[in-house]
């Protein structure tokens, strides 16, 4: 009955919904699929499951870290069904440390380069993450199989002493990776980029910057985090441990959306099956003529009061209704920071001879995606001296930028003054990207005129001067 409430509640969800779009190439819906489909079978833990869900964490770490949090919780809580069941689950423990380690391995060898199996990198699957689950899975297998019969206090010590030892292989193999994910970022990608990326920034940024967003995002996962431990604790049957697992998955699912907006889809995606199962839980019902949807009409019209699509609309219109009273309402603004991020207001460089672009960082993506050309700087925090190069042309005088132009073999400058990066040249001074929005362009660059595209775009001359 759960399970058709949850269904319709996807639909509402739409930090979920954005990444399952038409067409969309997203690696974020896969890894939230994937983590969906780990988390059932590790609940369920039958032998077979328990391999399923080994997989399934391997095939979200080699497309990428994000959910990374979710799998070490998985992960947990199969180490805390064996410390609490002992030898009636050590076969599918085994399966489970087994299969780990094996798809993992296999992903590593078939999805990255040779050249490359052992550099570690602390964003992308490789040597260090490998490192950790080849200890971890072997590790747990060898003590599900060697330590038959041991009492609960062994195998508790058992199951930390090797949490400590997948921590200390990975300080040995790369210390790094136990550091902040944007380390090697450099300060002033932080200051111009990363800090004003809003996907990067904490639930609290996220509720000063947009109370309304903060809130669709944030409400649903905390109550579905409450909702399932208050089931938990409550439970007196077989089922204390799934509750238990799945209200883990959840509280960590939302601390990482708390740290980085970014991780508010999967607390979405997750929270979506919990609220729906936890309100059946605690408002069983009690006349099945008067269901709706297999729930009682108050569960279910709190479940749909908790959707980021409920919660949002009724934001925005309080929101909107302040502005108009207020008289600010500020569309043309609005309108030019929505343009900037467009892809279709990036499509009129097909028509230019392919060369190589500078333009803001959240520009690049727009400009790959739409064209041929190259670009110096794109959305991507491995790129850190592209970035930095755009970042210092775009601050620099008009002679110095020039410099830097002819460095970098730039064909095209293009600009997007709407764009929320280019109020962060304007409040730092007045170099090359203030300079171009006055109208005021040096004399190497030669304006191309785009009609009523957002874009300003300018060809170098060939002489750089």
């Amino acid at each position: 009955m759960a399970g058709n409430v949850a269904l319709v509640l996807g639909m509402f969800l739409a930090p979920v919904v954005g990444h399952f779009r038409p067409g969309a190439l997203d690696h974020h819906n896969v890894q939230i699929a994937l983590v969906l489909w780990a988390a059932a079978w590790t609940v369920r833990f039958t032998p077979r499951d328990a391999v399923f869900a080994a997989v399934a964490m391997g095939l979200s770490l080699t497309v990428g870290l994000e959910m990374l949090p979710a799998i070490a919780v998985l992960a947990a809580a199969a180490g805390g069904r064996w410390i609490a069941n002992g030898d009636r689950v050590s076969r599918e423990s085994i399966a489970f440390g087994l299969s780990f380690a094996t798809a993992v391995t296999l992903l590593l060898l078939a999805t990255v380069p040779p050249s490359r199996w052992f550099v570690a990198a602390c964003d992308a699957l490789s040597v260090a993450h490998l490192s950790a689950v080849v200890v971890g899975g072997l590790g747990f297998a060898l003590l599900a199989e060697t330590c038959r019969g041991w009492g609960l206090a062994a195998r508790f010590t058992g199951a930390v002493s090797l949490g400590a030892t997948v921590i200390a292989a990975v300080a040995i193999v790369a210390p790094g990776c136990l550091a902040n994910p944007y380390a090697d970022v450099h300060p002033r990608l932080q200051e111009f980029w990363l800090a004003n990326v809003a996907e990067t920034q904490t639930w609290l940024w996220m509720l000063s910057a947009n109370t309304v967003e903060a809130i669709a995002l944030y409400l649903p996962p905390a109550a579905a985090t409450v909702l399932t431990l208050r089931v938990a604790m409550t439970a007196r049957d077989e089922t204390v441990p799934v509750w238990a697992t799945a209200g883990a998955l959840q509280a960590v699912l939302l601390a990482v959306a708390m740290w980085e907006v970014r991780g508010a889809a999967a607390a979405n995606a997750v929270a979506a099956a919990l609220i729906a199962s936890a309100l059946l839980k605690l408002l069983p019902p009690q006349n099945i003529a008067t269901l709706v949807f297999g729930q009682r009409r108050a569960s279910l019209a709190l479940a749909f009061l908790l959707t980021p699509l409920v919660l949002a609309a009724a934001g925005h219109s309080v929101a909107r209704a302040a502005r108009l009273i207020g008289g600010t309402p500020s569309e043309a603004q609005v309108s030019a920071r929505t343009q900037c991020h467009e892809i279709s207001a990036y499509a009129p460089l097909t028509n230019l001879p392919t060369g190589r672009v500078l333009a803001f960082i959240d520009s690049g993506a727009f400009v790959l995606a739409q064209s041929r050309h190259s670009v110096l700087a794109a959305p991507y925090h491995r790129n850190n001296d592209g970035n930095l190069a755009a970042v210092e042309t775009f601050l620099a005088s008009s002679e110095d930028a020039r410099a830097n132009i002819v460095r970098n073999g730039i064909d095209y400058v293009v600009l997007c003054p709407g764009a929320p990066e280019f109020r962060i040249y304007e409040r730092t001074g007045d170099g090359l990207a203030v300079q171009l929005a006055r109208g005021n362009a040096p004399a190497y660059l030669r304006p191309i005129v785009f009609g009523e595209s957002p874009l300003r775009v300018w060809r170098t001359k060939a002489d750089g001067r």
